[in-house]
């Protein structure tokens, strides 16, 4: 390839594992290699076997002509640059490119204002890029087809009872929106511009609404083959967008985590090590969960979050 490989999943491995189990979403699955679609040129698949169809659909504002980015971008320029450089240099994203350029390689072209904010409060240089794709007129045209179902913290408490020593072992996914490979004609829906230059999205991003559909349905699927690799075991895998909380018996634990783990990193399942926890004691989705207690309550660095948000 010219360029590195969008995204981080083994398509033809992922492919042929989900045609061997027989798994009901083969045909998403087998979109991955080239792209699914965004929603935008061709609409949405459903598949009720894999999550419910989506009934109530958001409203959104008319669309507005680009006029520059959002104020939470003026004083971020180089840290938006350098975050941009390094999704080029794993082919996330194509560019610079010139206004003209951008409308001679490209179809579908729209220009969606961006915002910034800082991850990390003890490194301000660390930010995530917000995409409004709503302002650039493209969510309006998308209509989600799923309504992917969220495990919560009742979820886990309710079975905890089920395991005489539980354990649980957490882990993230990185990147989650933008592991998904666009399809051609719809990537340049994911324009941006910074220090006067164009640059578009090989691959999804937080704020087009369809892109978290595309990762739900990839990431459940691996999922769903990892715990066929366990049915003689009492597992639970909870999975809240791109964070996992497994659950079982202490005891199982050196079979069960090797086996998981191996077979998510052969199909390129984007692990993060060091949001690796193993314990008793584990955060997850902002809880903190004491499983010998059988107790939970809201993590201390969450609690900080959300006293720096009331004392502004």
């Amino acid at each position: 390839r010219d360029s590195p490989y969008p995204q981080c999943f083994y398509t033809d491995i992922f492919s042929a594992v989900a045609e061997l189990s027989g798994d009901p979403d083969l045909d998403f699955i087998n979109s991955l290699e080239s792209g699914p679609s965004l929603g935008f040129v061709e609409p949405l698949s459903t598949n009720p076997l894999v999550f419910p169809d989506r009934v109530k659909l958001k409203k959104y504002d008319p669309p507005r002509e680009f006029v520059g980015n959002y104020m939470s971008t003026y004083d971020k320029i180089n840290a938006i640059q350098a975050q941009i450089d390094k999704e080029i240099s794993l082919g996330r994203i194509s560019g610079p490119l010139s206004f003209e350029q951008l409308h001679q390689l490209y179809q579908n072209v729209r220009i969606n204002a961006i915002g910034a904010e800082i991850k990390d409060l003890l490194d301000p240089s660390r930010i995530r890029i917000l995409v409004d794709a709503t302002q650039a007129g493209v969510n309006q045209y998308i209509k989600l087809s799923m309504q992917p179902t969220r495990p919560s913290l009742a979820d886990l408490m309710r079975v905890l009872p089920l395991f005489p020593e539980p354990a649980g072992v957490k882990w993230d996914g990185v990147g989650a929106h933008r592991q998904i490979k666009v399809q051609d004609n719809e990537q340049a829906l994911v324009t941006i511009m910074n220090n006067d230059a164009y640059f578009v999205n090989n691959v999804g991003t937080f704020g087009f609404s369809s892109a978290g559909q595309n990762w739900d349905r990839a990431a459940s699927a691996v999922h769903r083959f990892a715990l066929s690799l366990c049915l003689r075991f009492p597992i639970f895998l909870f999975l809240f967008v791109d964070d996992t909380f497994m659950l079982c018996n202490k005891e199982d634990i050196p079979l069960l985590l090797p086996l998981i783990i191996t077979f998510m990193m052969t199909l390129g399942y984007p692990l993060i090590q060091r949001k690796f926890w193993l314990d008793q004691n584990l955060i997850w989705v902002g809880f903190a969960i004491d499983l010998t207690q059988r107790l939970a309550g809201i993590a201390e660095v969450k609690r900080r979050f959300m006293l720096e948000a009331l004392l502004k």
